[in-house]
């Protein structure tokens, strides 16, 4: 079931798995490359990401803004709330493990090329991306808006619900 809006979407070339509920906004996303697997919950904005080149999984709580952050290179493992502000981030090239929760703000980023593994809800927007080429799997809700991407050239299975 679609019961949202998906504007000019670009490209996503990986596979969509097991996802429920998609209830957010994602408007001109550029490249994600990497693998989302079991999202939990995302309640923030992602907006004109440039990088993230990591995985992230089981990720638990994100509550701040990641906005034109430039370099997250490490190992973020089994973290359970971030409260502050990430301001102009442009690469994440490490691993984000065990994480829950985002309810902050991701602006200013281009491209995703790691793993999102075990997050289960994204309530956010996601704003000025283009391409998703890697695997969305078991995600159970993103509760935004996807808009303004053109190209679905991945796999899309056991999706329930896109609001």
């Amino acid at each position: 079931m679609i019961l949202g809006t998906i504007v000019n979407q670009s490209v996503i070339l990986g596979t969509i798995v097991n996802q429920p509920v998609i209830i957010g906004t994602i408007v001109n996303q550029s490249v994600i490359l990497g693998t989302i697997v079991n999202q939990s919950v995302i309640l923030g904005t992602i907006a004109n990401q440039s990088v993230i080149l990591g995985t992230i999984v089981n990720q638990s709580v994100i509550l701040g803004t990641i906005a034109n952050q430039s370099v997250i290179l490490g190992t973020i493992s089994n973290q359970s709330v971030i409260l502050e502000t990430i301001v102009n981030q442009s690469v994440i090239l490490g691993t984000i493990v065990n994480q829950s929760v985002i309810l902050g703000t991701i602006s200013n980023q281009s491209v995703i090329l790691g793993t999102i593994a075990n997050q289960s809800v994204i309530l956010g927007t996601i704003v000025n991306q283009s391409v998703i080429l890697g695997t969305i799997a078991n995600q159970s809700v993103i509760l935004g808006t996807i808009a303004n991407q053109s190209v679905i050239l991945g796999t899309i299975v056991n999706q329930s619900v896109i609001l």
